[in-house]
């Protein structure tokens, strides 16, 4: 008897209560930092406001996707008042090209996709107000969806250099929203540049 308990394994030996809670709490560890924010950013335009700033995350076996979310702002001089709008965007990444022998620079000629921003302020709603009559919008004008094509230069500091983040990117992203796209079908003199709205940014990833 006692020489098949010896023989018994590390692995048969049911996991005791100390390593059950490791366990746990290790994987509830690792779930809260997944939440903090890997990267920041700063929008000019985009049709998210006239600035924006945004925390993201990256991950994916190759980082090759992003989630954005960003606050903007629209001046009153741009508008009737001032508004703030609230942005949740979806980036995919399917490659990037080094540049150089030291990997210093790189270049990502094409990211894609889709973003939900919703705008507060009067004149916004989600369904028509009554004053209106039922069905004379049919659409709701605080919530756009969007989707955008667009390019990246990163820079990635040496680690010798690296105080606070690892990279920083400079990018430009042309996009277009469901309003656009159903307003523009029935109507031939609408062309393709006046339904793309242009962005530029800078990212700072972090780790």
């Amino acid at each position: 008897l006692n020489r098949t308990l010896a023989s018994r394994t590390a692995a048969d030996v049911p996991a005791g209560p100390d390593s059950i809670y490791r366990v746990r709490t290790g994987r509830y560890n690792r779930f809260w930092t997944h939440l903090v924010p890997r990267q920041f950013s700063v929008q000019f335009a985009g049709s998210i406001g006239l600035y924006s700033l945004g925390v993201g995350w990256h991950y994916g076996s190759r980082e090759q996707w992003e989630t954005d979310l960003l606050w903007g702002y629209v001046p009153k001089k741009h508008g009737s008042e001032n508004h703030q709008t609230l942005t949740i965007k979806q980036r995919f990444i399917p490659w990037e090209i080094y540049l150089g022998n030291h990997r210093r620079w790189s270049f990502t000629p094409l990211t894609a996709g889709a973003f939900v921003n919703y705008i507060y302020g009067e004149g916004f709603w989600k369904s028509e107000p009554s004053r209106y009559t039922k069905g004379y919008y049919g659409f709701g004008t605080s919530v756009r969806f969007h989707v955008f094509v667009g390019q990246r230069w990163e820079y990635h500091i040496p680690r010798r250099l690296q105080r606070i983040h690892r990279s920083v990117s400079f990018y430009y992203e042309l996009s277009t929203c469901d309003l656009y796209v159903v307003s523009a079908i029935p109507n031939r003199r609408v062309v393709l540049t006046d339904i793309l709205s242009l962005c530029a940014g800078i990212r700072w990833d972090i780790f």
